[in-house]
């Protein structure tokens, strides 16, 4: 097969998988992604975010956390978006210890901060009802020299 094809047949997947998985039919985006592991073709972080993204939000939890330390075991590059989509689905699913630790991880390993990130902890502190560390992590948006946006005031 020609890297143009291979190419092709990749992006024809992934639109594919974003398809069936925002469509709420997770299990054939499931099917197809696991045919790109059968074909060797390596997901793109997209990729996987799509499927993490569909699983929590079906309320796969304990699915997209396997996928998600498959992602990491396969050296797949893990964005600051990726991480959100973790946090907020597993403060979706009542994981709010899980969405803690995994935050505390964050910034133990420095990463830069953005407004999602931080409205997705602060609506996770407030759910959990710790008040006073969501007015903490609202302290730091500023102090991260980040603007609140209408998602920090829900």
């Amino acid at each position: 097969m020609k890297l143009h094809q291979l190419i092709v047949l990749v992006r024809e997947h992934m639109a594919l998988v974003d398809g069936y998985c925002t469509s709420g039919r997770i299990d054939d985006g499931l099917i197809l992604f696991r045919d790109f592991l059968h074909k060797r073709i390596k997901p793109t972080t997209i990729t996987y975010n799509i499927i993490l993204d569909g699983l929590f939000r079906a309320g796969r939890t304990f699915v997209a956390k396997k996928m998600f330390h498959e992602m990491i075991g396969s050296g797949t590059p893990v964005s600051l978006h990726t991480y959100n989509i973790i946090l907020g689905g597993l403060c979706r699913n009542n994981c709010a210890d899980e969405v803690i630790t995994m935050f505390q991880k964050l910034r133990a390993m420095n990463m830069k901060l953005n407004i999602a990130i931080l409205n997705t902890m602060i609506s996770a502190m407030f759910k959990v009802r710790r008040r006073e560390e969501a007015n903490d992590l609202f302290a730091v948006i500023s102090a991260c020299a980040l603007v609140p946006n209408a998602s920090t005031y829900m």
